[in-house]
């Protein structure tokens, strides 16, 4: 026997049997595709975390004022440094063929032989030509900019056009369409030529422990950013993100 409650479900899942049929399947349909979003973004997930381990990231970034062969060879020398970079990004204006968009610039010293953050050429000439433009795959799109266009780039009072010579990917950067930014490498000549000084920044090191957590991580670069300071110069930023783990998949 039934008790009341459940005979009153009964007759209230019977009154509106028309819409009960199409409840249900609607309930399913929302399911199966609930999982297969989640499915798809841990396959997403996965492919980010393998594509930036193999991209060997820097462990740890040291901004400071200048950086040349001498700093790099002191920082190398350090046994617990696997290896090291100087980098230095600008802030830029840019205007493509269909807008005007915020672009970042890269240069360094290890375009030609990358060792620490491996970018991916995918199109055109690498690495970067004097009076040339490589633009990052992600904001290819954001900026409507092809391979071949030209980008008019202005940082202060200096304006140059640059032609984009080369499509490349980035799988440390965050992805440019969503940051509202065009990344964007350029040789250091190029950068000098829009009145910018073309100095590397931004100290950047692997780590010969690849075990270490980002407090292990922590450790060595300060003692690192002491090594700089020991030279004379001034630290403006220590930036340890944690080890293996992608901005985008934390």
């Amino acid at each position: 026997m039934l008790s009341p409650r459940w005979r009153k479900v009964l007759r209230d899942v019977w009154a509106h049997r028309a819409r009960m049929l199409l409840v249900v399947p609607a309930i399913a349909v929302g399911l199966v595709a609930a999982g297969s979003v989640l499915n798809t973004w841990a396959l997403v997930e996965r492919a980010t975390r393998l594509g930036y381990a193999a991209s060997n990231p820097p462990a740890a970034t040291i901004k400071t004022e200048r950086i040349d062969q001498a700093l790099l060879d002191l920082v190398r020398a350090d046994p617990a440094i696997a290896d090291v970079r100087g980098r230095r990004t600008v802030r830029a204006a840019m205007r493509t063929p269909l807008r005007s968009v915020v672009a970042e610039l890269f240069t360094g010293d290890d375009f030609g032989d990358q060792r620490i953050g491996l970018v991916k050429p995918e199109a055109g000439a690498w690495p970067p030509v004097d009076g040339t433009l490589v633009v990052e795959r992600s904001s290819v799109d954001f900026a409507a900019i092809s391979l071949g266009d030209e980008a008019s780039v202005s940082i202060g009072g200096a304006t140059v056009t640059l032609p984009v010579s080369w499509i490349a990917r980035d799988v440390g950067l965050a992805p440019g369409w969503m940051e509202h930014v065009v990344y964007a490498f350029v040789s250091p000549a190029t950068l000098e030529s829009l009145g910018q000084p073309s100095t590397s920044t931004d100290l950047q090191f692997t780590v010969a422990d690849a075990s270490l957590d980002q407090d292990g991580v922590r450790r060595i670069a300060y003692r690192i950013k002491a090594v700089v300071e020991g030279t004379g110069r001034s630290v403006f930023d220590v930036l340890v993100p944690v080890p293996g783990e992608h901005i985008h998949t934390g």
